[in-house]
């Protein structure tokens, strides 16, 4: 649980879904090249681990990792806004 990453806007105040190809990681602790989350932006965490999956949910204010305030979220997958499918 000290050791993640979540993927945000590269620039302040930015709708996650409006940016999903040019995101960068931030992370909670330094060494993997990545921005690191601002002191006091995650408000809360927890880790599940199941045979299948891990997660990492939590609380943040987002908008120290530049999103916009009033941006909900999304997930960021294959067959997102700027996949192209196939023909």
């Amino acid at each position: 649980m000290t050791d993640f990453c979540v993927w945000a806007p590269n620039a302040p105040g930015q709708e996650l879904g409006n940016v999903e190809g040019s995101t960068v990681a931030w992370c909670s602790k330094p060494g993997h090249g990545t921005r690191l989350f601002p002191a006091g932006a995650l408000k809360g965490v927890k880790f599940v681990q199941t045979p299948n999956y891990v997660q990492v949910v939590g609380t943040i204010d987002q908008t120290q990792i530049n999103m916009a305030t009033e941006d909900w979220g999304g997930e960021m997958d294959s067959g997102g806004a700027d996949c192209v499918s196939p023909a």
